[in-house]
């Protein structure tokens, strides 16, 4: 980008064809075209505008509430309906809905019977016999059967005979649950195994299986979108404070963000509650929306306030903002289109978490994250900072520099 590119562009203008841009010292382009007009009409109404727009962000954060990031469960993860749907479907109609994916507890041999009876206990267990045992070995099963040896009998525990044999002083016990492993009420016993286990002395017991591996991961993700968004926040406060060399301006732009973010949060949840009607979020959803909405799109902040920040040198803060904006506008709007379509791409595949990123994100973000927050929110809040008295970039104020104005050249 910083060498191809303009070494590229040595090779002359006809590479622009067939709009060839040619050199005119008449036109003034932050006063003329659709985007000076656009950022004379914000400036002769800064206040009002930036309110507007504001209020406008509110409204579509309040659909946050409605944002459901529970995690999805196998049947729900599809946008169609494949085959491994379907025979869940008629597994779940015929068969006991937690026989596919037991919970598996890993204890010291020694404890094994206390384990047992501990997970027999807990609500949420299959109490019919046999439910809670020890894993069994089924190729040994096989063979013994081969040999037209009975090894398992309905009901029961197998024998040792055919159970999988403990590795250094450990063994693993399958308890098999009421519900289907990846519903909220298989995660709400898996917890209660998990607290029926863990108090038993010497059995150093561990809980895995299907559900649990669901369960911690939803922890995981809810965990690293605490630890990382913040994080990412800072990281670009810093940057912005040091490419602006201001505080206060760095802190608007950090407040624009959040609030556009959470903005497009919110209409997501509404497009996948009422529109597409899925049934919940992947857990990971709002952190790859984060990413993708305020990582990727940090640049059009970057861009718009370095360039505001250099035409305020020359013009003052009110001039400025809309000589940048006017500049700006209609490379940002370009780019966040192709930022909208390139995740839009998303939204054929058949898995609803790839949707979820790729058919709600670009039209909620495309208004609030591209446009809305840029053209609106930040200029017009800049203006109104700098109309009282400059402190948008404080500690180092911005001031108008004492040069000579840029005339158009008379031919």
């Amino acid at each position: 980008m910083l060498t191809f590119l303009p070494l590229f562009l040595l090779v002359g203008r006809w590479i622009f064809w067939p709009r060839i841009p040619m050199l005119d010292h008449q036109v003034d382009i932050a006063t003329h075209g659709s985007w000076g007009r656009f950022a004379a009409a914000l400036g002769r109404n800064a206040r009002r505008s930036w309110i507007i727009a504001t209020v406008g962000l509110l409204v579509c954060v309040a659909g946050l509430t409605q944002l459901k990031s529970g995690g999805l469960g196998i049947s729900d993860s599809f946008t169609s309906t494949p085959d491994a749907i379907v025979g869940q479907r008629i597994f779940d109609a015929n068969f006991s809905q937690g026989a596919g994916a037991p919970a598996t507890i890993i204890a010291n041999v020694g404890s094994a019977n206390e384990v047992i009876k501990a997970v027999s206990q807990v609500p949420g267990v299959a109490t019919s016999p046999g439910s809670v045992c020890v894993q069994v070995n089924y190729a040994k099963v096989a063979s013994a059967a081969k040999a037209g040896l009975a090894t398992v009998t309905h009901g029961e525990c197998p024998p040792v005979s055919v159970q999988v044999p403990g590795g250094g002083g450990r063994v693993a016990i399958d308890a098999q649950l009421v519900d289907r492993y990846d519903t909220q009420r298989a995660i709400d016993t898996v917890k209660a195994i998990r607290s029926a286990v863990h108090p038993i002395a010497g059995a150093d017991a561990l809980v895995g299986g299907a559900t649990a591996v669901n369960y911690d991961t939803l922890q995981a993700s809810r965990h690293d979108r605490n630890l990382i968004i913040p994080i990412v926040l800072l990281v670009i406060l810093v940057i912005l404070a040091l490419v602006l060399r201001a505080i206060v301006a760095p802190v608007l732009l950090i407040l624009t963000v959040v609030l556009s973010f959470s903005a497009s949060l919110g209409v997501s949840a509404l497009v996948f509650n009422h529109l597409f009607h899925f049934k919940n979020a992947d857990p990971g959803f709002p952190l790859f929306a984060f990413i993708f909405l305020v990582a990727l799109g940090i640049d059009y902040n970057i861009f718009l306030m370095t360039r505001v920040r250099e035409e305020t040198l020359r013009y003052g803060t009110h001039e400025g903002v809309k000589r940048g904006l006017a500049v700006t506008g209609g490379v940002i709007t370009s780019a966040g289109v192709v930022l909208a379509s390139t995740f839009a791409v998303l939204g054929v595949l058949p898995l609803v978490f790839l949707s979820e990123l790729g058919l709600p994100s670009p039209s909620a973000s495309s208004w609030t994250r591209s446009w809305c927050a840029p053209f609106w929110c930040r200029p017009c809040a800049s203006t109104s900072a700098g109309r009282s008295g400059g402190r948008r970039g404080w500690p180092g104020a911005v001031r108008r520099m004492e040069a000579e104005p840029c005339h158009p050249r008379p031919t």
